[in-house]
């Protein structure tokens, strides 16, 4: 798969949606972006969704499960990362029927 497969789209601070490949999308700073979904929640669910406050970023960071929770209090810890998003952008590619949602977060 080459660079040119992939489509990101991510939602900015206004909520504002913008897309495109992959090439054009890489200088986003997507730790400023919003969340392109919100988690579900609902009673019987089987994963555990909250909110964790980072300290790298200061503020509410997102998360679908205790797994992710366990990962974000790793990367909040972790000296070289100075920004964490949950859920910035949706990856597409040509093979996928659905989109892919990601976490990110950036090294110094």
């Amino acid at each position: 798969m080459e660079a040119e497969d992939f489509w990101l789209e991510y939602a900015d601070a206004r909520g504002e949606l913008h897309g495109g490949p992959l090439e054009v999308m890489w200088p986003t700073r997507f730790e400023a972006a919003g969340q392109v979904r919100a988690f579900p929640s609902y009673r019987g669910q089987r994963n555990f969704p909250g909110w964790y406050w980072a300290a790298t970023c200061s503020e509410l960071v997102g998360y679908e499960s205790w797994v992710e929770l366990g990962h974000l209090m790793r990367l909040d810890a972790e000296p070289n990362v100075v920004a964490v998003a949950s859920q910035p952008f949706r990856r597409h590619t040509d093979s996928a029927r659905h989109p892919d949602h990601w976490g990110y977060c950036v090294e110094a």
